[in-house]
């Protein structure tokens, strides 16, 4: 098996393994968390993404809702990276997966599983999904900063 069919098979496998199990679902509503609501007027993808804060380190990421097995999964598997984060590391961490999402420059060593989502760009109709959650974590970081 040539290693892009391997490197595809595997992606595709976190992907499916983040959609039917996703490990960060469950939204806290502490007093500590900033809370996002997304949804799509296209599409079933309807979702409340949460972040905890401990000063400016991410403390906790969470989400709620419904939606495809790119949107559900690519929340999931950002909510466990940005995990012990500071608000610059997330910041570098979104800005890297909106660039790999638009085909321009990025660093593949600090997406880790969000690389799943290269091939995204082959169904341009997918991209949207997978950017809900950038889209969620630009606004939560926002109103963190007191930009918005």
């Amino acid at each position: 098996m040539n290693s892009l069919i391997k490197d595809n098979n595997y992606y595709r496998q976190i992907i499916v393994d983040h959609y039917s199990n996703p490990i960060n679902k469950g939204i806290l509503k502490t007093k500590e968390s900033l809370t996002f609501h997304h949804y799509s007027n296209s599409c079933v993808d309807d979702f409340y993404f949460e972040i905890t804060f401990n000063k400016n380190v991410v403390a906790n990421a969470k989400f709620e809702g419904i939606g495809c097995a790119i949107s559900t999964a690519s929340i999931d598997i950002f909510a466990s990276l940005i995990i012990n984060k500071t608000i610059a590391e997330v910041l570098t961490i979104n800005e890297n997966y909106q660039n790999m999402l638009a085909a321009k420059k990025y660093q593949e060593n600090i997406l880790e599983d969000l690389l799943a989502f290269k091939n995204v760009l082959k169904q341009p109709n997918r991209i949207r999904c997978a950017l809900i959650i950038s889209e969620s974590i630009n606004e939560i970081l926002l109103v963190k900063q007191g930009k918005k």
